[in-house]
């Protein structure tokens, strides 16, 4: 049993990096802040992440003009309160 359970979750975990490994790669290399700061490694971002949010929006739009505030005051409140397991890509 425990060599089926190990080997399982080795696989489960090769999984997981594979999926992450893909997933980083999907977003690319760099990440910027609303300011315009540059992050040169978006794997050093993403590192101890449990939870990565991905918001698309536009400019233009009614609603998300009026979710974007509310979504901005909510991850700076986890940040804030300690939360910091997860990020925001905008």
């Amino acid at each position: 049993k425990n060599t089926i359970s190990t080997s399982r979750r080795t696989e489960q975990n090769r999984r997981e990096e594979n999926m992450s490994e893909d997933f980083l790669k999907s977003i690319g290399n760099e990440l910027y802040y609303s300011e315009g700061e540059r992050v040169s490694n978006t794997t050093d971002v993403m590192s101890g992440k449990k939870t990565v949010m991905l918001y698309f929006s536009a400019h233009w739009c009614p609603p998300c003009q009026r979710f974007t505030p509310k979504l901005v005051e909510f991850y700076n409140a986890l940040k804030e309160g300690g939360e910091h397991d997860f990020e925001l890509i905008f």
